[in-house]
């Protein structure tokens, strides 16, 4: 039983190390380009969402591969992303896409295997999924502060280079306190790859829908907030670490409910909600439209959308099901890139596509609902 208790705390340790990893690399990679490139960094800005996104994509058969040859053989994959991001602080920032393509492209390989690992260990639960959570969660909040605290003092090398160390970690981690006699291996078939598609369309399309949406809705609210306050310190204070707190401190009561209840109505009552906050916000402005914006509605929707994507496959699709949810999450950044430019910054016309979206996210977790009864008689 110790030993139970030592690898989900080890787990637990490294997603947290992961959380404060990636918080330093995405709190400082963005103004750094744009401080070194001037103008032309907003666009070098652009190139970098595209390689961290278009990767992902890869997220479902990298997950299934992981199923069926086995996830901890993926694991240390993870250790490939140190030297790359060494040398982030190193190369002209012009390649700094290029590499972060290369880094993406592992996490897509390493990254569903490591969920997958731990929804089978602890058998698709909601509340063991949402510590562990809360745990990256909590790095990313401490991770947030770190550029402004540190850059004077260790410069541009010095941070990445403390990404990179912190990111040798966590694959060792998880490989060594790999719970060998807590997981599920059989080597899955080609065919359990098409009928896992199968069984989540609905769900995929909703995630893509939803993500989608959300991303460009709230971006765009950030920039009015901040137009409107004109306050630096307190916007990045709320915008980055008072937000993933909030949502951090969330994560258990969102686990709770999500194995109380259903995983599905809490993702419907969750998009629900949006709806009405977001339409709050849109209405609001300065102060009271930052408040409302640090709502932490986001670690119920993301606790139902894995738990129900991991409860409708067999626990040997574990990291097929990890792979899904990234795959849905990158093609919903496309979809980002497909809207912005129709948008162009105007806030009246994302919030009408903003609340469109949902409501299609809803009718199809609802399609998905019925279906399931309906098969199930």
């Amino acid at each position: 039983m110790g030993r139970d208790i030592d690898w989900f705390k080890v787990y637990g340790l490294a997603w947290f190390l992961s959380g404060l990893s990636n918080s330093i690399y995405y709190t400082y990679s963005r103004p750094y380009l744009r401080e070194t490139l001037g103008l032309a960094g907003y666009y070098a800005v652009s190139l970098l969402i595209v390689a961290e996104q278009a990767p992902l994509l890869m997220g479902i058969f990298t997950g299934f591969l992981a199923d069926r040859i086995g996830r901890r053989k993926l694991l240390l994959l993870g250790l490939l992303n140190s030297p790359l991001y060494l040398l982030l602080g190193l190369i002209n920032p012009w390649y700094i896409p290029l590499l972060v393509a290369l880094i993406s492209l592992n996490n897509s390989l390493s990254g569903p295997a490591g969920l997958g690992v731990v929804l089978d260990a602890v058998n698709r639960s909601g509340k063991a999924y949402s510590l562990i959570a809360m745990a990256a969660a909590l790095g990313w909040t401490f991770g947030g502060i770190v550029p402004g605290l540190l850059k004077d003092v260790i410069g541009t090398y010095g941070l990445f280079l403390s990404v990179a160390l912190l990111a040798i970690i966590p694959p060792i981690l998880q490989y060594i306190f790999y719970p060998s006699g807590k997981v599920v291996y059989r080597r899955v078939g080609y065919r359990e790859l098409f009928r896992a598609i199968s069984l989540t369309k609905y769900l995929s399309l909703s995630l893509i829908l939803s993500t989608a949406s959300l991303s460009l809705y709230y971006n765009l609210v950030a920039l009015r907030i901040y137009d409107e306050i004109k306050n630096l310190l307190v916007f990045g204070l709320f915008f980055s670490s008072i937000t993933a707190l909030a949502g951090a401190l969330m994560r258990p009561l969102a686990g709770y409910l999500v194995d109380k209840s259903d995983p599905w109505r809490i993702f419907v009552i969750s998009l629900t909600l949006y709806l009405f906050l977001d339409t709050a916000i849109y209405f609001s402005s300065g102060y009271i439209a930052l408040i409302l914006y640090v709502t932490p509605i986001y670690p119920f929707r993301d606790t139902a959308t894995t738990i129900l994507y991991s409860r409708t496959l067999s626990r040997e699709l574990q990291a097929t099901a990890a792979g899904l949810i990234t795959t849905s999450t990158s093609l919903a950044g496309l979809l980002i890139l497909i809207l912005t430019p129709l948008i162009k910054g105007n806030l009246y016309l994302a919030y009408i596509i903003h609340m469109l979206l949902i409501i299609a996210s809803i009718i199809l977790l609802t399609i998905r609902k019925y279906k399931t009864i309906t098969n199930a008689q």
